[in-house]
């Protein structure tokens, strides 16, 4: 979901995909989850900018919930987040 403000209004653009992943897929996600570091990373980040996206990512293990907001990332967190689209058929998709 990225969610943007215009002149005081809230606008949210939301994309939902499901998909049922192989245990080849399954392992691609998670050594992308340990390459991002993603149980490491606090909630939020002070990286800002005036163009771009926020991403939120939210994971589960066992009873550990851990949430995270940030602002265009890049890097492992980035390559987490296209996998997870290329996974669920949204390869057209620019990030």
């Amino acid at each position: 979901m990225a969610t943007w403000q215009h002149r005081g209004e809230m606008f949210t653009k939301r994309r939902s995909r499901s998909a049922r992943l192989q245990m080849s897929d399954w392992s691609l996600l998670e050594d992308a989850v340990i390459t991002a570091n993603l149980w490491m990373l606090d909630e939020t980040s002070l990286r800002l900018g005036c163009d771009g996206a926020i991403w939120m990512i939210a994971g589960r293990r066992g009873f550990d919930y851990h949430y995270i907001r940030r602002w265009s990332p890049d890097d492992g967190l980035y390559d987490l987040g296209r996998l997870m689209f290329d996974l669920v058929g949204l390869c057209e998709v620019r990030l």
